[in-house]
């Protein structure tokens, strides 16, 4: 089953990151998240490269491997992350996190949003309702395409 939709990805643990950047909470890149051929995939989309910061950038730069990352995504150039086959993650659904997933390859672990953590108007308490069960829903697909 082939599976593609907006994501955004994140840090795993805000906490882990030897900086103390407050922007790290929040920051995150706008892409697209895609299982297709037996690999997934996420790239950002150009020109909306999400609330992003100097210091989130460059760990984007260092998990995808590749120099000049950072300044393709600043400049909202379109840019693929993240390419592995399916059979060499470990994809992981914490239940902290409603609506998100977690893959595991290469050493690495990507966290990604299958909604948007900003809420649909910006992060509003009204909008919790919204972002909690939307994100269980929009979960439900990935966890049965990665059964098969």
């Amino acid at each position: 089953m082939d599976l593609s939709r907006d994501a955004w990805v994140t840090k795993p643990s805000p906490r882990s990151s030897n900086r103390r950047d407050p922007l790290e909470l929040v920051s995150n890149a706008r892409g697209r998240l895609e299982l297709a051929g037996g690999r997934v995939r996420f790239g950002t989309v150009s020109g909306s490269p999400g609330r992003t910061s100097g210091s989130f950038t460059l760990w984007l730069e260092e998990m995808a491997g590749r120099p000049g990352v950072k300044d393709q995504i600043e400049a909202g150039d379109a840019v693929l992350l993240l390419d592995a086959p399916i059979e060499a993650c470990r994809v992981t659904f914490p239940r902290f996190m409603p609506g998100a997933m977690q893959i595991a390859t290469g050493g690495k672990t990507w966290a990604f949003w299958l909604v948007n953590p900003d809420g649909p108007s910006g992060f509003d308490l009204l909008d919790l309702p919204i972002f909690w069960f939307g994100g269980r829903r929009a979960i439900k697909s990935w966890k049965a395409a990665l059964r098969h």
